[in-house]
């Protein structure tokens, strides 16, 4: 089952080794996220490749976002109850990136599709179990790593390169 939301936020099958990555890491399956993760998913992966030249980084990813549950850690929805958001105190950092806004109602509209190799998990229906790791930024191995990076992103965003201008590139 795919929704038509994660579709038209760069979602295509088969899926990237980095949201593969990112699931198993996270403990938590592709519908426990809503469209606006998926969004940030892609444009973050888009972004490495296209505008700093490099695989997607999953330290820096870390860095700039977070996973945080919905609508709290007790009580979590079983659609986008991990959703992914840029860090408050990352805002600056990275590049400009608006919230997509109200997107409700985005698990309404879904289809089959054949799960292609490699596979997406299966969906067991229940909602994703909270960890506090969620909330944690990237490791220090890589800190020397993150510091050129920013570096890069600063000078990338100084062009007046936003969200917006990835996802369209």
């Amino acid at each position: 089952m795919l929704f038509v939301a994660f579709v038209r936020c760069g979602l295509a099958l088969p899926a990237c080794d980095f949201l593969l990555k990112l699931l198993h890491y996270y403990g938590i399956e592709l519908h426990n996220r809503d469209p606006e993760s998926i969004l940030h998913i892609f444009g973050f992966v888009h972004f490495c490749e296209a505008f700093l030249g490099i695989p997607p980084h999953f330290n820096l990813f870390r860095h700039h976002f977070c996973v945080f549950s919905y609508p709290t850690s007790k009580n979590l929805h079983i659609f986008g109850g991990a959703r992914i958001r840029l860090r408050p105190e990352r805002i600056d950092e990275y590049i400009p990136y608006p919230a997509l806004g109200d997107s409700s109602g985005w698990e309404a509209e879904w289809f089959y599709v054949r799960n292609p190799f490699p596979p997406l998990p299966r969906i067991r229906n229940k909602a994703p179990e909270y960890v506090l790791e969620w909330l944690c930024p990237g490791s220090d191995t890589d800190e020397g790593q993150i510091r050129d990076l920013m570096q890069l992103i600063a000078s990338i965003r100084a062009k007046r390169v936003t969200a917006a201008s990835v996802v369209y590139n």
